[in-house]
């Protein structure tokens, strides 16, 4: 289906074949999994943001590391927000 015609009405769910809402239903959950999964990987050393969080906590920057914490939890709650708003326009349409 072309692009165009995956258009939300007022009141009615987004128009979609039921594969690709799956599928992006898929992509969002990947999404926010991986976000947790590359701070999970960091701590333990592969790099990333995770690995900025011990680094501080190490140099004894405890400001630095709470700063850090806080905006990778509002990265996550944005995350989760505009998926779980993204999952219920598409499947109710609200």
């Amino acid at each position: 289906m072309p692009p165009s015609r995956l258009v939300a009405r007022p009141g009615r769910p987004l128009r979609t074949p039921s594969g690709k809402r799956q599928v992006t239903d898929a992509l969002i959950y990947r999404l926010e999994h991986n976000l947790r999964a590359a701070t999970t990987l960091g701590i333990v050393g592969a790099g990333g943001f995770g690995l900025e969080i011990v680094t501080a906590f190490h140099l004894f920057e405890y400001r630095e590391a709470s700063a850090l914490i806080l905006v990778l939890l509002g990265l996550i709650t944005t995350v989760n927000f505009f998926g779980a708003t993204l999952r219920r326009i598409m499947l109710h349409g609200h």
